[in-house]
This record gives structure tokens, C-alpha cells and sequence, in this order.
């Protein structure tokens, strides 16, 4: 299995993830991108926020976004949603939070997830990438409603992997031939 780790505030962060994620896509292939988690609890909001994020700025026939704050895919709705929306025949990426050493750590690798399994959830494993968060530090107390992570911690971190996300996708389809060596997606990060 090969992984990348990288914290959000390395300045090659988006880079890195992009260029990483970008060597598991083929140009034009079909994704479906598969955001778990649920806006109730502040730690567990980074894939409905990365969801949203994508979605409001990916469109293509080719990517299926599934899980935003709006629709968020969780534990009570994950088998019936994953059964139902996602299709087996696209590269599926992965997306949830999890507990770490240190927030702001984001591992990417290319073998699939099992979300929930920390707090002994049976779940379906899913994804041929996956992309996990650390939003909240293993010593603290399970208790993820009495949580000490700042909301502006976990758009940051799904701000540089949405971004990440978009320039990955969008290189592969965009003609760099057309572009000067230094333009990229820069945008993505105001």
C-alpha cells in the first residue's frame, strides 16, 4: 500500500496531494467521490465539507460527488446510500475524518477505508483512495461531542484537500500545453 502523510500547513500540501492522488486517475475515467461523515459534530464535518466544497466547484458527468453538509453520509445512512448512488464501475475516493497524533495530518493511500471502525462501527469498507483527516488528537476523550477542535482547523483542512481534490481532476483534463509552467489552480486557495 502506498500512503502519503503531509499536515495542512506544509506549504506543498496541495501540491503534494494533488500530484499523489493524480498518479491513481486516468485521464477522462469516471470518479465517484464518497465524503463520509456528518455536520452535527465539528470533528466528523470534514467530508460534508469537503463535499460541498467540491460540488460547488466540480462539473463534470465524469465525477459523482456523494456526502455534503446538506446531505451528509453517515452511519445511520451509509449502507443504503453506498448500495444505491455509488457505481461500482467508477475509481471511488474515500473521504473521512479520523483520530490522530497531531490535527491537521492528512494521510491519502490507495487501498479502501473502514469509517467508523475507532468507535466500533460495522461499516462497509470503501474506496480504491483513500483520504483521511486527523481532526482530533488520540488522547483526547472519546467524547466527540466535548471536543477542543476549532471549526477554522477543519476548513483548512478540507479547503487544501478539496483544492487538492480539484487540481488533481482538473489537470488531467485541462490542456496544459495551453497554460505557462508556473499558472495552476492557485485560485482555489483565496
Amino acid at each position: 500500500m502506498n500512503e502519503l502523510l503531509i499536515h495542512i500547513y506544509d506549504n506543498s500540501s496541495v501540491i503534494s496531494i494533488a500530484k499523489y492522488i493524480q498518479s491513481f486517475i486516468k485521464e477522462n475515467e469516471k470518479i465517484t467521490i464518497v465524503c463520509i461523515g456528518t455536520d452535527r459534530i465539528i470533528p466528523d464535518s470534514l467530508g460534508p465539507m469537503i463535499g460541498t466544497m467540491l460540488s460547488e466547484n466540480i462539473l463534470s458527468n465524469n465525477i459523482k460527488i456523494i456526502g455534503t453538509l446538506e446531505s451528509p453520509l453517515h452511519a445511520l445512512n451509509m449502507k443504503k446510500r453506498i448500495k444505491k448512488e455509488v457505481d461500482k464501475d467508477t475509481l471511488i475516493i474515500a473521504i473521512d475524518a479520523n483520530r490522530g497524533n497531531r490535527v491537521g495530518e492528512i494521510k491519502i493511500f490507495n487501498s479502501s477505508i473502514s469509517p467508523g471502525k475507532g468507535f466500533g462501527k460495522n461499516l462497509p469498507e470503501i474506496g480504491h483512495i483513500s483520504i483521511i483527516g486527523t481532526t482530533w488528537e488520540t488522547r483526547e476523550e472519546i467524547d466527540i461531542y466535548d471536543h477542543k477542535i476549532r471549526l477554522g482547523d477543519i476548513y483548512k483542512m478540507a479547503k487544501t484537500i478539496s483544492s487538492s481534490l480539484f487540481l488533481a481532476i482538473n489537470e488531467l483534463r485541462y490542456n496544459k500545453s495551453d497554460r505557462k509552467d508556473n499558472e495552476s489552480f492557485s485560485f482555489l486557495l483565496d
